[in-house]
């Protein structure tokens, strides 16, 4: 893993219009101003409550969608300003893995075609070659010869993640976006599909930019991990950093909330505040955007947002107490 980071994103907006009834059009701010970067090699893990913004912000990263604002150095290359056929030789490079692993596979295709089209897209090979490719790729995800020529509907939920995970590894890319990679298929098929990414992170090297909800397995997976509340980063540190000593409220009210083996309904620690409900992303709160459910919260937290500062070496959160 080399010092110079593969994507950097500076102040990244993502803003969505909107029109409620009645036909007032109004803004919602998805992304607000992140910044981040992934070193190459690197997993770094997006947290938070559904809503939060993890998605949009690895969809705004990887111009899926094309941001409101603000910059994505991807390789040394501004990319958030190119047109769409300029994006294409970054696309090479980036691929993403998707929650829904059925939804996300073309039905009329057979494996074989899907896992080689990032190659015909990208004019790599023949067919024949394209399709040994397919073929070697299928078998480091752990399927079979035989499997090239069946359809999606024909394969169990992991199998298909599968699928989609050989098909993400065609062009080789340095930078795989994982959107919960493992959150729509059952826990017994969940540790699998880790092992297989950590296997395959070790013999390609691709960085990942992953998202999850289940702390246990983004411990388990990831260097670095983001917390995001209302599209900010309110704290940001190595993996076992922040699970051991978390300086945000937020970030120490999701990680007391998560299930532990010989413990009670809540974990010790868990911050009843934090129960309440998000506030509206059309109408978010001034200051601090979690002080209405923060039960640390003071005055100044109501007025004015705090930044998200070093408060430790490689450890950064954003919180007027830390």
């Amino acid at each position: 893993m080399t010092d110079a980071p593969l994507m950097i994103v500076k102040d990244l907006v993502k803003e969505f219009p909107h029109k409620r009834a009645g036909g007032r059009s109004e803004t919602m701010r998805a992304v607000n101003g992140v910044s981040f970067h992934i070193r190459r090699g690197e997993t770094l893990a997006l947290v938070g409550e559904s809503g939060s913004g993890k998605t949009t912000l690895a969809r705004a990263a990887a111009m899926l969608h094309p941001p409101t604002s603000g910059s994505v150095v991807f390789e040394g290359r501004e990319i958030a300003t190119l047109k769409r056929r300029s994006l294409k030789g970054a696309r090479k490079r980036m691929q993403m893995i998707f929650q829904d692993p059925y939804a996300s596979l073309n039905p009329r295709l057979p494996v074989s075609a899907i896992i080689a089209e990032p190659l015909a897209i990208h004019s790599l090979g023949n067919r024949a070659e394209r399709r040994a490719e397919a073929l070697r790729l299928a078998q480091s995800v752990g399927l079979k010869a035989q499997d090239l020529d069946r359809y999606p509907h024909q394969f169990s939920g992991g199998q298909r993640q599968r699928i989609a995970i050989a098909r993400a590894l065609a062009l080789k890319p340095a930078l795989i976006f994982a959107d919960e990679p493992v959150s729509a298929l059952d826990v017994s098929i969940q540790s699998q599909i880790l092992n297989l990414l950590r296997d395959l992170r070790e013999e390609y090297g691709p960085a990942f930019l992953f998202i999850g909800h289940d702390l246990a397995v983004v411990r388990h997976f990831a260097d670095r991990v983001a917390v995001m509340y209302m599209g900010r980063i309110v704290e940001e540190a190595a993996s076992e950093t922040l699970f051991n000593t978390p300086r945000h409220p937020y970030a120490r009210a999701l990680i007391a909330a998560a299930p532990r083996i010989g413990q009670g309904k809540r974990a010790p620690g868990a911050m009843r505040g934090a129960a309440r409900d998000i506030p509206s992303p059309f109408d978010p709160p001034p200051g601090c955007p979690f002080h209405p459910r923060c039960p640390m919260a003071e005055d100044i937290c109501k007025t004015t947002p705090p930044e998200l500062e070093l408060v430790e070496p490689g450890h950064q959160a954003a919180c007027h107490f830390t």
